[in-house]
Order: structure tokens, then C-alpha cells, then sequence
């Protein structure tokens, strides 16, 4: 049992956030001006938030449409050309101190003895100079089956082009 106990602190505690970015030269995201991150987005976008669900398909011609509803929260809308909206996604977070959105979902914890999952998905939101929208995100989990543990994490970022 203290084996289990201790593979399940150490963890949880090896959890990795996506750390303080550094976009050069880019405009802080305030309570007021959060919606500077209204705007049509490409479609790589959707998956960058890792909001595969609906329709998606990796089609250039889709585009993502991000609206600030408030301060702490951003609706997403993967859409066509002809405004047809395929998908949409809620995203709760926060405004952080450094000037970006930070969202953490799919948090699942299954905390049986000797069976144990444990995944997140954080991203971060972050509008460069040119309006274009850079998306840090951090996903990591692990698991433990009877004595033996295994766990993976991804801490990746892309820059998506602002279409509108």
C-alpha cells in the first residue's frame, strides 16, 4: 500500500503547467479588453484546443470563430465559409497575470485502489502583435494498474493566422 500511495504523490505531483510563454511584444489580455480575442481563426485552431468533437475534419476552407462571452470565459464555433457551424465548444479559465487566457479541462481522477487514472489538458491563449493567436497547451496523465505505472505528457504551441 505505500508503494501505491507513493507512485500516486509522486504523480501528481509531476504535474508540468505550460510555464510562462513569451510572445514577443504581445498585448496583455485584461478584464476589459479581453475581447481583443474575438476574431476568425484557421481551422488548425480547433485542434490546438483539442476540442475534437462534432465534425471536424482538417479542412482549410473551416475556420474558427472565438467570441469572449466574459472575462472568464470563451465560446468557440468551428465553422464553414457559408456560417454553418459544425461544432462548438465552451471555454471556462482565467485571465492570468502575465496577459493570456489560461483554460484547464478534461480533468478526470479515478482514484480506485490499484487502479488509478489521472489526465488534464491546459491551454493557454495568447494574441501576439499582429492579432494572430498563439495556443500553448500542456497535456499530461498517468496511470497505475496493480504495481506498475506509466504516464506521458505534451507541452507543444502553434500560431494560428487571425482570417477576420
Amino acid at each position: 500500500m505505500r508503494i501505491f500511495m507513493m507512485m500516486l504523490v509522486v504523480g501528481l505531483c509531476s504535474c508540468r503547467s505550460t510555464g510562462q510563454f513569451q510572445v514577443s511584444g504581445h498585448p496583455p489580455l485584461t478584464k476589459e479588453n479581453i475581447s481583443k480575442i474575438n476574431g476568425d481563426y484557421n481551422s488548425d485552431a480547433w485542434k490546438h484546443l483539442k476540442l475534437l468533437r462534432g465534425k471536424y475534419q482538417d479542412d482549410p476552407s473551416h475556420f474558427v470563430r472565438l467570441t469572449a462571452r466574459s472575462e472568464n470565459l470563451i465560446e468557440a464555433k468551428l465553422m464553414t465559409q457559408d456560417q454553418t457551424i459544425l461544432a462548438e465548444a465552451l471555454l471556462p479559465g482565467r485571465i492570468k497575470e502575465n496577459g493570456y487566457f489560461s483554460a484547464t479541462r478534461k480533468v478526470f481522477l479515478i482514484p480506485i485502489p490499484l487502479l488509478t487514472w489521472y489526465s488534464t489538458l491546459k491551454s493557454d491563449l495568447i494574441l501576439n502583435s499582429d492579432n494572430d493567436l498563439y495556443v500553448a497547451y500542456n497535456r499530461s496523465g498517468f496511470a497505475i494498474v496493480l504495481l506498475f505505472s506509466g504516464g506521458d505528457k505534451d507541452l507543444n504551441g502553434a500560431i494560428h493566422k487571425r482570417l477576420r
